[in-house]
């Protein structure tokens, strides 16, 4: 699964490395560190007024998918497998809330000798877009609420030393990152899901890893304006 991740972009970087307008990227201040239910950066598309391409926009919205239909008490899913989104519960929002989340690195964690969870950070060299549906809700008093959930997939390379799940990358560069944030439903979408899963494995090619402080383990007190927390660190072996 992938249930932290950092996302340490300014807004202007956002826009940049997103090929977002500006004044179309919510307020976002680098996050070193993001857990579930907490905020994150969206990047979507809506469509055009007129004839226009869709415009794309990033919208601080809350991890954890929460749709109008979903149950009081039901789990608000952080994560959604590849394997299962043509079918159940995520079909609709594959053929028409579809988008990414920008990151430019996510955690696992593993078991120690001590009996400890050791974190590890996996990144690439250059920003990541994770492939997520997300859902909009008309809250009691008209306003909107969205929410999100991050597609993984089998892990590969340094991913798959620490956990069997990671996050399906899109490559930036990708003819499918613009059909996957477009708001048109796909032609056949077991094809979309079969493209997703193929150009995500080169993301994972390039992705490598390294150890980090055990701070970064309590969710209350790890901060995200903490810098240190995805720094390299030396393990103790005999831990």
């Amino acid at each position: 699964m992938c249930g932290r991740f950092s996302t340490v972009l300014t807004q202007s970087e956002l826009a940049e490395a997103y090929s977002v307008d500006l004044d179309l990227v919510g307020t976002w201040m680098p996050a070193y560190t993001v857990a579930p239910r907490e905020t994150a950066p969206l990047l979507h598309a809506r469509p055009a007024e007129g004839d226009g391409d869709p415009v794309r926009r990033i919208e601080i919205v809350t991890w954890g998918f929460d749709a109008a239909w979903m149950r009081p008490g039901q789990p608000r899913p952080i994560n959604s497998r590849i394997e299962k989104l043509t079918t159940g519960m995520w079909r609709g929002a594959l053929n028409s809330s579809r988008a990414v989340v920008p990151q430019t690195s996510y955690f696992e964690w593993y078991e120690a000798a001590d009996g400890g969870k050791q974190p590890i950070l996996l990144h690439s060299d250059q920003p990541l877009a994770a492939a997520a549906l997300y859902a909009g809700k008309q809250e009691a008093d008209g306003s909107w609420t969205h929410t999100f959930t991050i597609v993984t997939r089998e892990a590969r390379d340094a991913s798959g030393e620490v956990h069997e799940r990671m996050p399906a990358f899109i490559p930036l560069d990708s003819e499918l990152f613009e059909r996957w944030i477009s708001p048109e439903h796909p032609a056949s979408p077991a094809e979309l899901v079969d493209e997703l899963m193929a150009e995500s494995e080169r993301v994972a090619q390039t992705i490598t890893s390294h150890p980090v402080s055990r701070r970064v383990n309590n969710v209350r007190t790890a901060k995200s304006d903490d810098a240190t927390l995805i720094e390299p660190i030396e393990l103790d072996e005999s831990r």
